[in-house]
């Protein structure tokens, strides 16, 4: 674990440093996301969403990663995940990407029910009953 943290660091140190040279590609920002991802919700992963949406509103994928990061197996959860669906689809414009975040919330949720459900049993009739 101790190296793979320590690998995720040098890929975190190598797109700050893109950034810095020249940060006018959003998907630079969104493979931050994903680095900073893969420890969660985080106070580095909030600020990183922050600073790429200050710079990239209309890019999409920088508010589907952070969704995605919101779900419990990432160590968020279903509030958390209907607050910035509620924060940042509700009062986009009515054809806006952001609308998207609503199919990908109902998405997460169905597999979230599903992993909840198929700890419990397993058996796939009763899966499908509990979702």
């Amino acid at each position: 674990m101790a190296a793979f943290l320590a690998e995720m660091d040098k890929a975190l140190a190598d797109i700050d440093e893109a950034i810095r040279r020249d940060g006018r590609n959003p998907y630079a920002f969104y493979l931050k996301l994903r680095i900073l991802q893969g420890r969660g919700i985080t106070r580095d992963f909030v600020a990183a969403f922050h600073e790429a949406i200050a710079k990239y509103p209309a890019y999409y994928q920088l508010y589907a990663i952070a969704l995605a990061t919101l779900q419990p197996r990432w160590g968020g959860s279903i509030p958390a995940m209907y607050a910035f669906v509620d924060e940042y689809a509700r009062p986009a414009p009515q054809f806006s990407p952001l609308k998207l975040l609503y199919p990908s919330l109902y998405r997460y949720l169905l597999g979230a029910a599903s992993a909840d459900c198929t700890a419990v049993g397993g058996d796939r009739d009763k899966t499908t009953q509990c979702v």
